[in-house]
């Protein structure tokens, strides 16, 4: 079978040999020359990770809680400062027979690696009374702000402004009445700014209390910075979709515009010598008349889930608080000297990194002291695929089912049996997903389940239909449509998932025998129904839930990538869901699982290190991190690690807080854990699920082209399904002869 698409490209690969192109290419395994400008690699790095030891842990094992052991901890807020971190913590018991609160301040600083828990006391700010600790304000190297309330002061409450040392505390001013909510910063001269991040509006105090000014700067106030050299305060937040920089806070219309980190996420570090660092979850860059990129965290393999902090060392090393794989982290960024280099082998990875697997990378990399994986996007796709032709390119790699079907025949991928040693753990329908002719080439780490969900008054109780079945039972409703998906217009996609995807269908194909029977009468009346039936998506996003709960719009094309999606099914048919599935011909339930497969370059001399890294991914733990954050990023392979994140998402409902809601931009919903219903559900979903590898994918080019001129009215039903059924006939005399 030679795809279309795969033989453009040996030939373009072909035409570049002859032309004396192809030399520029990667060896295998090589990391990419990404930056052409020499100058624009001044330095290399490497990643030192320490795990910072949990916080909660650190709590329980102290004397703190001695006595009150039934108490709730509560983190009102936290400060990350040069290499410390300021926790402030409520413990309550709210039980009126056994009332209990008092604050702790725990600070973990990293000369000592450990945290120490401090009990805060109201006593001894103001002689004879006690006053309320409300907040942790802000934190130098050395100390904390808190922000204090006297409820008993002549003439009302007031606040002040305290500073906690670690072993006491003094208060330092009046908290400034204009300035309700703000964050505190301290300059070299020890100045005090209040800063009111959310109505971008800075507050400056001398040391003594006297206000030296007030600026506004009509922005989300995200942070100050002290510059080193000259003691200016430098402050940095969002408009709109905008980070912008402040060097001087009397200027609001002066200022810099920072376009290259994510406005949002982004923070802002001078270094010792006064030159700007911005960083963000992606990457590192250093300011300049054009700010360069320094460090890329995908393409190191250390993509944290979320930045904390960002500090510059003397040493020209970079020091960040950062969230990988769910545990919080100190990373540090070591700058090589010359002639110094990484010692890790390392395996490059073509293909955009889902936060999945970023995460099993990350863990992987923190782990393996001999192997680094590195993940890179290919600029370019058709130059990976030459690459790999020619013996070159990645040592991993993306690729669909049919394009596995080419390199597996071709020889440009190596097959990885023996990787998985138990297939019982993990669920077949993905793991099918990365085999060719019975073989595995493909490792998958994680999958999507694809079904049709429909009212129970369209689908009664079956438990799967044939398409007969579903277009009798649709004609008989009051449905105008099949089913939605985002309002798309799917008349093409109804006759591709609800007729052509069934393998074992030969009304319509016959792939064994190689017969087209597609200018016959069922697959006439497949298209006229799907004419018919098909979502223009021509009302308002407001309609949906009403059409689907009343019965106009009859079903739901459900993306099922984590359990709580459930919660989403049945909220569109107000509980009164039918999950038959997409039609077959077989009796089983019409549920498709598409997977995520690595697959191996024939050429890699990386073997040993793949394979260690592949067995990875398929543990336990590793499977653990879809959720690493408390969030499912997308269901994993092993199948006790879904129903662990079905076990998750229930105790997150029922701890939360308020009821937790979900909404697409059409639909809002409420997921509140699987009661056992819905799991014997999702456990027979799982059951029936069949790879999501179809025939037919071959035949999309050509379907597209000719049917779309048939959905539009510029074509007859009859001309119509004359030439497809020629086109289609001949494209299977060609695959019969391949």
């Amino acid at each position: 079978m030679k795809g279309h698409r795969f033989q453009a490209i040996k030939r373009m690969l072909c035409l570049l040999l002859i032309l004396g192109l192809c030399g520029s290419s990667i060896a295998c395994g090589g990391s990419p020359q990404v930056i052409s400008d020499p100058e624009e690699q001044q330095y290399q790095y490497s990643i030192q990770i320490r795990e910072i030891p949990s916080p909660d842990q650190a709590l329980y094992e102290s004397d703190i809680l001695e006595g009150h052991e039934d108490c709730q901890v509560l983190e009102r807020n936290r400060v990350y400062q040069s290499g410390s971190i300021y926790r402030f913590l409520a413990i309550v018991n709210e039980d009126e027979n056994n009332f209990y609160y008092e604050n702790v301040l725990q600070i973990f600083r990293e000369e000592t690696w450990r945290w120490e828990q401090i009990p805060l006391s109201g006593e001894g700010w103001i002689e004879e009374r006690a006053i309320s600790i409300n907040a942790l304000a802000g934190a130098t190297k050395e100390g904390a702000f808190l922000r204090l309330t006297d409820y008993y002061a002549e003439g009302g409450e007031q606040g002040f402004l305290g500073y906690f040392d670690g072993s006491e505390g003094k208060l330092l001013m009046e908290w400034p009445k204009e300035a309700e909510e703000a964050f505190v910063c301290q300059d070299q001269k020890q100045n005090i700014y209040f800063v009111d991040d959310f109505g971008g509006t800075i507050y400056a105090y001398d040391k003594n209390g006297k206000q030296l000014r007030q600026s506004s700067l009509n922005a989300y106030l995200r942070g100050g910075i002290c510059h080193p050299v000259t003691g200016a305060m430098l402050w940095y937040g969002n408009v709109d979709d905008q980070l912008r920089l402040w060097k001087d806070a009397g200027k609001p219309s002066s200022y810099e515009l920072i376009k290259v980190v994510a406005p949002y996420e982004s923070l802002i570090t001078c270094g010792p010598d006064g030159v700007l660092y911005y960083a963000d979850a992606q990457a590192v860059w250093v300011s300049g008349d054009t700010p360069r990129q320094v460090l890329n965290f995908s393409d190191s393999g250390y993509r944290p889930q979320e930045l904390h902090s960002i500090q510059l060392r003397e040493d020209g090393d970079i020091l960040c608080h950062a969230t990988l794989d769910g545990t919080l982290c100190l990373m540090t960024l070591h700058r090589l000297m010359e002639g110094e280099t990484n010692e890790q082998q390392e395996i490059l990875l073509y293909g955009y990194g889902d936060t999945f697997l970023q995460q099993i990378v990350t863990r992987f990399n923190r782990q393996n002291s001999q192997y680094h994986i590195t993940i890179q996007d290919p600029t370019e796709d058709s130059r990976a695929f030459m690459e790999i032709a020619s013996g070159k390119g990645p040592d991993l790699f993306f690729l669909s089912p049919l394009e596995a079907e080419e390199y597996a025949r071709e020889g440009y991928i190596r097959d990885m049996e023996g990787i998985i040693d138990d297939p019982s753990l993990f669920l077949n329908a993905a793991l099918e997903n990365g085999r060719v002719d019975g073989v595995t080439y493909g490792i998958p780490y994680s999958c999507t389940l694809y079904s049709l969900v429909f009212s129970q008054k369209v689908a009664g109780d079956r438990q799967s239909w044939t398409v007969e079945e579903m277009m009798k039972a649709v004609r008989e409703s009051e449905a105008k449509t099949l089913y939605w998906y985002f309002s798309q217009n799917n008349a093409y996609s109804i006759v591709l998932q609800c007729g052509l995807y069934d393998n074992e269908n030969t009304a319509y194909i016959d792939w064994k025998a190689g017969e087209s029977h597609l200018d016959e009468q069922p697959f006439m009346e497949l298209l006229k129904f799907a004419k018919e039936y098909g979502d223009n998506g021509d009302y308002d996003s407001a309609e949906v839930l009403s059409k689907l709960q009343g019965g106009e719009i009859a079903g739901l094309e459900l993306h099922l990538w984590k359990p709580g999606q459930l919660d989403y099914a049945e909220t569109c048919f107000a509980g009164k869901a039918s999950y038959v599935g997409y039609p077959t011909s077989t009796g089983k339930k019409g549920v498709y699982v598409r997977a995520d497969c690595l697959y191996v370059n024939q050429a890699t001399d990386k073997l040993e290190g793949i394979r260690e890294f592949m067995r990875f991914m398929l543990t336990k733990e590793a499977q653990n991190l879809c959720m690493a954050d408390g969030n499912g990023f997308i269901m994993p392979i092993r199948l006790n690690t879904i129903f662990d994140l079905v076990e998750q998402e229930r105790k997150k409902a029922e701890e939360a807080l308020e009821p937790l809601y979900y909404d697409d931009g059409y639909i809002v919903w409420q997921e509140d854990g699987l009661s056992q219903e819905q799991l014997g559900i999702l456990e027979e979903l799982l059951e029936q699920a069949q790879p999501y590898r179809f025939y037919a994918m071959e035949l999309e080019s050509i379907l597209e082209e000719e049917l779309e001129p048939y959905f539009s009215g510029d074509r007859s039903l009859e001309e119509t399904v004359e030439i497809l059924d020629n086109r289609v006939q001949v494209y299977l005399d060609e695959r019969s002869t391949d």
